[in-house]
């Protein structure tokens, strides 16, 4: 479920990211939600922008469910995103089972 939830998160946001450019190199981004936030690397996946590979990542703080989504570049840059609240996890359903 995660892995569909970051694929359809890239194709939302990864547009959003290029025109905002709100991007630093990834440890200080990630020891800050860490540090700040109490967040910590939940999902990971891979994805491509214009040809370019990038990692999308999802990082959430289990006791307050804030969450953020992160990309990063093979230059080693990660731009924000997304972040937000009342992150909770959602079971898969079954197969065939309706939504």
């Amino acid at each position: 479920m995660t892995r569909l939830l970051l694929s359809v998160l890239a194709l939302i946001f990864i547009p959003a990211v290029v025109a905002a450019q709100n991007c630093v190199l990834r440890p200080d981004i990630t020891d800050r939600l860490t540090d700040m936030f109490g967040e910590h690397q939940r999902g990971v996946g891979l994805a491509t922008q214009n040809g370019n590979p990038i990692i999308i990542e999802l990082w959430v703080a289990e006791e307050t469910g804030s969450f953020t989504i992160l990309i990063t570049h093979p230059s080693g840059m990660s731009c924000m995103v997304a972040a937000g609240e009342n992150y909770s996890d959602v079971a898969a359903p079954l197969l065939g089972d309706p939504m």
